[in-house]
């Protein structure tokens, strides 16, 4: 029986040491929908529907995540909360938050 509740207890320690993201955003980046989970060494990502990991580089001027969706390099940079994905050797897309998207379209005025 002991041996039942020893083996219980480093579960449930184990299962709380599950590292959890720092951050979560919904954004839009060009026509793509990406939702990016931030945790302390890496980035998960969709982008569209395809899931990938980012390497996190901190830098001077924010923090920048490299990964591969297909055989595309992709990096995702991140300054103060705002979000830049550039795809292969393309130009920069600017990213907004989803939320932030949402409060810029004015709604239809109601008569």
């Amino acid at each position: 029986m002991k041996k039942y509740l020893l083996f219980g207890a480093i579960a449930l320690v184990l299962g709380a040491c599950e590292e959890k993201p720092a951050e979560v955003d919904e954004l839009k980046c060009g026509d793509l929908d990406v939702l990016v989970s931030v945790y302390k060494s890496r980035a998960d990502a969709v982008i569209g529907e395809q899931p990938t990991s980012f390497s996190r580089t901190d830098t001077d001027t924010g923090t920048r995540y490299d990964g591969m969706i297909g055989d595309q390099t992709m990096a995702l940079w991140n300054q103060g909360g705002e979000w830049i994905m550039v795809v292969g050797e393309s130009d920069a897309i600017e990213c907004v938050k989803k939320a932030l998207a949402k409060e810029s379209v004015a709604e239809p005025a109601v008569e």
